[in-house]
């Protein structure tokens, strides 16, 4: 495995795909959920997801789950864009041990030295998970919002963090005004709302 924070050849890259499939079905878009199995969501918005204060939120989930690494890959565009571009993978997968601090360094290294190919800039569909598959992250930047969900309900990971909130919630602060103005269509909220439980066992409508 390649000591650089992002994936530079296809072996690692699979490794990675490996652990995210164990949580998530790449092919999925929300409002439908992504996840393969049920379990608890949290969400909050994608801004809060692609940036540095994350990371010791994943390595708390990873320390709960026993975690031997945290993966992590732009799904759109896929790995294989950045591959063609810029000649490493628009993909991750760092020890456990230092994810609370190297998650940043994944997201904004500069891919060929170019600022634009960092994930932070680039990921339009990002998705994060440990790889003991008992929990996984999905964002999406054009809806503003990212869903973690664990596959238990031992919520202690949050370490009183204050980002998470219901699904009801999300919609209103984060994805709704990523429509423009215009009214959410209500096929999007039901689905949504459908698909993703929080915390308390419900979702809020």
């Amino acid at each position: 495995m390649s000591r650089a924070p992002v994936i530079t050849n296809p072996i690692d890259l699979e490794a990675v795909l490996a652990d995210l499939r164990q949580v998530v079905d790449l092919s999925v878009r929300l409002p439908a959920s992504p996840f393969q199995r049920s379990g608890t969501d949290s969400l909050c918005e994608f801004e809060r997801f692609r940036g540095g204060n994350f990371g010791p939120i994943l390595a708390a989930l990873a320390g709960q789950y026993d975690d031997e690494y945290v993966s992590g890959v732009s799904v759109d565009p896929d790995p294989d864009y950045y591959q063609e571009f810029y000649e490493t993978y628009g993909a991750f997968r760092i020890s456990a041990a230092d994810i609370a601090s190297a998650y940043w360094d994944a997201l904004s290294f500069r891919q060929n030295d170019d600022a634009t190919g960092a994930l932070m800039f680039s990921a339009d569909v990002l998705c994060v998970a440990g790889s003991s598959g008992g929990w996984g992250v999905w964002g999406e930047r054009q809806i503003g919002v990212a869903v973690l969900r664990t596959s238990g309900s031992d919520l202690s990971w949050r370490q009183e963090s204050n980002l998470f909130v219901p699904p009801d919630a999300a919609l209103r602060d984060f994805v709704e005004p990523n429509f423009n103005r215009e009214p959410l269509p209500a096929e999007f909220r039901e689905a949504f709302l459908s698909g993703f439980k929080f915390a308390d066992g419900g979702s809020p409508r």
